[in-house]
């Protein structure tokens, strides 16, 4: 009787202890449930994005997929964000969240930690870097221009891995306006998916018989900052008087450019027999094909003591992929009208 008495109070003590539970989740009674996380990439700029893929494997080896996964920041230097795309776990036993850099101090390189929990309290963190961003390069093509011509600036935004910044503001001004009132087309710009940004100059009246120089200065938010200096001659080209028919010719760079893009557009002017190049001469640039919103400025120019007249073409910013426009360059020598023109694609 005594014996059947503890057996039954052993039964007993066995029920009651396995109605605890030990205080986990219903679902993982032992509280082994175990997880971890990665980032893809772990290094990224401001304003880009790196993937948070949590893993959870289950205490018995069985699938995950009634798991729940809290994604929280434990650091959050850069003032990033993030969003959750599954926080149930899927057939892989993962859940997934999308983190974004954010851009304070976007000059330096700092660092934000995400961490992804379970309800039981297991937990793991991953580091993400986020890289500064600095102007690489900036560049003026062409860096001498005569009164009437334009030159596209073009400033490139990488950060301290030499990766292109896309999203970044870049704002243009003229410190140096020796040419008097000269003009940029945008005095802010976005960089795109490669990091450039750019603007369009063209020089002051001023002192139009003297050289001077200008200069155009591209800053970020974080003071990072560039310069680049254009030359406006103030000789002004002697039309050269030839007996020999002319010949014209048509180039752009790039020869392609994305929807809104900016080639510059190179007209040659030589003679036919000798090739040689024809100063002086008024050649007028005109653009079709797109759509009607693509522009070309200035829409005159004279060709140089190289024989080289320069406009600067602006593509359609609604251009589909696969369509083009045509420039065409035109002048008038001798009673003659001389034409060329070069197709630019939208790729």
């Amino acid at each position: 009787m005594r014996k059947h008495m503890r057996m039954f109070v052993l039964l007993i003590a066995a029920l009651a202890l396995s109605a605890c539970g030990g205080g986990e989740t219903s679902g993982d009674p032992l509280g082994t449930d175990s997880i971890t996380v990665k980032a893809e990439p772990e290094t990224v700029g401001p304003g880009q994005e790196s993937v948070i893929t949590a893993t959870v494997a289950r205490f018995n080896e069985n699938p995950a997929i009634e798991r729940s996964v809290t994604f929280t920041f434990r650091t959050n230097n850069s003032g990033g964000t993030l969003r959750a795309v599954n926080n149930r776990v899927d057939g892989q036993n993962q859940a997934r969240a999308v983190y974004t850099a954010g851009w304070n101090a976007p000059g330096a390189e700092i660092s934000d930690t995400i961490q992804a929990s379970l309800p039981n309290g297991a937990g793991a963190v991953v580091v993400i870097t986020r890289a500064g961003s600095g102007i690489a390069e900036m560049k003026a093509e062409p860096s001498e221009v005569a009164a009437n011509q334009s030159s596209v600036v073009t400033v490139s935004v990488t950060d301290s891995g030499d990766k292109p910044i896309s999203g970044a503001m870049v704002f243009f001004s003229i410190p140096v306006a020796n040419s008097g009132s000269p003009s940029l087309t945008a005095y802010s710009a976005v960089t795109d998916g490669l990091g450039k940004a750019t603007t369009v100059y063209t020089p002051g009246s001023a002192s139009p018989d003297q050289t001077v120089s200008d200069t155009v200065e591209a800053r970020l938010a974080n003071g990072s900052s560039r310069s680049v200096v254009i030359t406006r001659t103030g000789v002004a080209e002697e039309p050269v008087e030839t007996a020999e028919p002319l010949a014209i010719s048509v180039a752009a760079n790039p020869a392609s450019v994305s929807a809104g893009g900016l080639s510059i557009i190179t007209a040659k002017v030589r003679t036919s027999n000798t090739e040689a190049a024809v100063s002086g001469v008024a050649v007028t640039f005109s653009v079709n094909g797109a759509g009607g919103a693509e522009t070309v400025s200035p829409a005159t120019a004279v060709t140089d003591r190289n024989g080289n007249a320069t406009t600067v073409f602006i593509g359609n910013s609604g251009a589909a992929a696969g369509s083009a426009n045509a420039v065409k360059a035109s002048m008038t020598a001798g009673g003659n009208t001389y034409t060329a023109a070069v197709v630019i694609p939208y790729p």
